[in-house]
């Protein structure tokens, strides 16, 4: 069952998949600041470069795990790499999220 529904994201166009991974994203970027509301910690305008920056590094990486696609489809595991890409994806909204209100809070 779960194979079936991840096989279907092959299926999916280019637009629905960036789509889908935009709208992933920004879901962690908006539970990120929906759950700093009221935080006090603050972040300086370097470490928050060093974050930014490595944090986009990890994210701009993050495409060569559908690499990965031909090998979890033939050992019948592709229903765990596509959680895994399309959660670290929501993770990184989350991270930018934290970075992004730290940030406002010390400007």
């Amino acid at each position: 069952m779960l194979e079936g529904f991840a096989l279907k994201l092959l299926y999916l166009g280019e637009v629905e998949l960036i789509l889908l991974g935009v709208s992933m994203a920004a879901a962690g970027f908006l539970v990120a600041l929906w759950f700093r509301r009221g935080a006090t910690l603050s972040l300086r305008r370097v470490p928050y470069f060093l974050l930014s920056a490595t944090l986009f590094l990890l994210g701009s990486a993050l495409p060569f795990a559908w690499l990965l696609t031909y090998a979890a489809a033939s050992h019948r595991v592709f229903w765990l790499l596509s959680p895994v890409v399309f959660g670290a994806i929501f993770a990184s909204g989350v991270a930018y999220g934290v970075l992004a209100h730290a940030r406002s809070v010390s400007a």
